[in-house]
């Protein structure tokens, strides 16, 4: 993993050779077929004020759509419902780098993951980040994670707005 990162969505389109991309997120089953994803990603990545919108919501083909993983990338993934973690552990490749994003403001429910959850992926992959949203809550949950062993948080995730998650100068 190289020092500097693109993360997710645009670590999806954008490469350098002096960066690591972010691929995802993907969840467990398809979002959305490739002209939707497209649609919304080209119809709701915008620059604003502030920084960047983006609302694709977690629009992508599902992890299991994933044939070979490259260990120079990060692939970031999630869960919509908290069993799916379990099942999504066992279609990717032990030898690459992941982010469970914990924090995506572009859906309505929020991602959940158990201890034990989080146990199963420290100790099967090479390095694990934990993405979660820099709110007020972000305290708890990180004193949670790295008491569980989370070496690697991602803290620098969307906030919520009425146009979708903006990242920026906020």
């Amino acid at each position: 993993m190289k020092d500097f990162l693109i993360s997710a969505p645009f670590g999806n389109y954008i490469t350098h050779n002096k960066c690591t991309s972010v691929y995802g997120t993907y969840t467990l089953y398809k979002r959305g077929t490739l002209m939707t994803r497209l649609y919304r990603a080209v119809r709701t990545i915008r620059p604003t004020k502030n920084g960047w919108v983006n609302n694709i919501g977690l629009q992508n083909p599902g992890i299991k759509s994933l044939k070979r993983f490259d260990p120079e990338k990060i692939y970031s993934i999630t869960a919509i419902q908290p069993e799916e973690w379990d099942e999504m552990i066992n279609y990717i490749s032990e030898n690459i780098t992941v982010e469970l994003n914990l924090s995506c403001p572009n859906i309505e429910q929020k991602t959940e993951i158990n201890d034990n959850q989080v146990i199963n992926y420290i100790n099967r992959f090479p390095v694990v980040i934990f993405k979660l949203s820099p709110t007020r809550e972000i305290y708890n949950q990180a004193d949670r994670l790295v008491g569980l062993g989370a070496k690697y948080l991602h803290i620098a995730n969307t906030l919520p707005t009425s146009r979708g998650g903006e990242s920026g100068k906020r």
